[in-house]
């Protein structure tokens, strides 16, 4: 995005190729969300033009093919390769129904992708703030993902019209976030009345998720935190109307909310990663269950007879994906979209392993070891 600006404001090509550049070099899958992604932003800028703008759309076009040719040229060492795995893959074909649109969660209260900052939903109540153009494409863009968020058909064409997967959501996030910021700017100019109309949409709308969803209530019991949301979001509001003349109270308020967001989300990570979700806390980690002495006896007998510089252990424990790091020895992990073909069909044909859903061989959890070696 970065790079899209300085080409329109300053016709500067360099950083959107090197960007890209970059991206394709790093991860070929990112790439693909990211650059769908940017189509979309550049299509957005040739909506909501900016002061600043300073190449017309018949300019950018003419310059667009050629850095996307010359990204592509810079970045080919490793996207080929990657490429190639792809083609080489064996995916079988996902099966399942892909819905158009399916309300899968609650994004004001406890969604596990998108999480609606109450700041947001009021700003994007106060008609003045659209004057502000910048304000206009963050707030559009976020909402579009909020529509995005809910569709498992996006969710599939995002990760190449497979299996859905809400892997794209960052982007949304920051749509969000750069709304929240630009709001923030003009609050100092915002009238009460249009802070307590945007605080009365804040209330309507957490009044209804709330009422047209049956599966949270008000409980302070985890994991349910509908309580502390209905109090962050009417606390939001209030804290506005407090804050809108004063610099001094503004940065107090910002301080306040990234530490009630620190706590929030190392309180989230806690219930999910060690107490409710994946249960991954020290008594487990160092449990039977996780961590066997007859499977790590296993294990290092098996690399006792292969010292091998280039030998991986592909082992794991019950869908942990870092259990070579956490056990200390040296792991093998692919990703399935590259992985060579032929050794899918070892599992899926030979060995008759039920991967279950579509993920690396490195995820089957074997009851054997296996030693690769280069």
């Amino acid at each position: 995005m970065l790079g899209v600006e300085k080409l329109i404001r300053e016709g500067n090509p360099f950083w959107l190729v090197m960007a890209m550049s970059l991206s394709l070099l790093n991860n070929f899958y990112f790439s693909y969300i990211n650059f769908t992604f940017l189509s979309l932003y550049v299509l957005a800028r040739w909506l909501i033009q900016l002061p600043e703008d300073r190449l017309s759309v018949r300019k950018q076009l003419a310059q667009y093919p050629l850095i996307v040719l010359l990204s592509f040229m810079i970045g080919a060492i490793a996207f080929i390769p990657a490429v190639s795995g792809y083609l080489n893959n064996y995916r079988p074909e996902f099966t399942g129904q892909i819905s158009l649109f399916e309300l899968h969660d609650n994004i004001l209260y406890e969604s596990r992708f998108l999480l609606l900052p109450p700041l947001f939903v009021l700003f994007a109540f106060i008609k003045n703030l659209y004057r502000d153009k910048t304000f206009l494409l963050f707030t559009s863009i976020g909402l579009l993902f909020v529509i995005f968020h809910y569709s498992p058909f996006i969710a599939s064409a995002f990760n190449g019209f497979s299996a859905p997967q809400f892997r794209f959501e960052y982007i949304g996030v920051f749509a969000i976030s750069g709304a929240v910021g630009k709001g923030l700017t003009h609050l100092k100019h915002a009238t009460k009345a249009q802070l307590i109309l945007g605080g009365a949409g804040l209330f309507v709308i957490y009044t209804l998720g709330y009422f047209l969803d049956e599966q949270v209530s008000l409980s302070l019991a985890p994991p349910n935190h509908v309580f502390v949301f209905a109090l962050w979001a009417a606390a939001s509001g209030a804290a506005l109307l407090w804050v809108r003349k004063s610099a001094r109270r503004l940065s107090l308020l910002c301080a306040v909310m990234v530490l009630f967001h620190l706590v929030l989300v190392n309180s989230g990570a806690r219930l999910t990663f060690s107490e409710i979700g994946l249960n991954s806390s020290h008594t487990f980690m160092t449990s039977k269950r996780y961590h066997s002495r007859d499977q790590s006896s296993l294990i290092h007998h098996a690399l006792d007879e292969n010292r091998d510089l280039f030998a991986r252990t592909e082992w794991m424990t019950d869908t942990r994906n870092n259990t070579p790091l956490i056990q200390g020895f040296y792991g093998n992990s692919a990703y399935s979209s590259v992985l060579n073909g032929e050794i899918l069909r070892l599992y899926y044909d030979d060995l008759e392993v039920d991967m279950g859903r579509e993920v690396s061989a490195a995820f089957l959890g074997l009851a054997t070891v296996r030693i690769y070696t280069a």
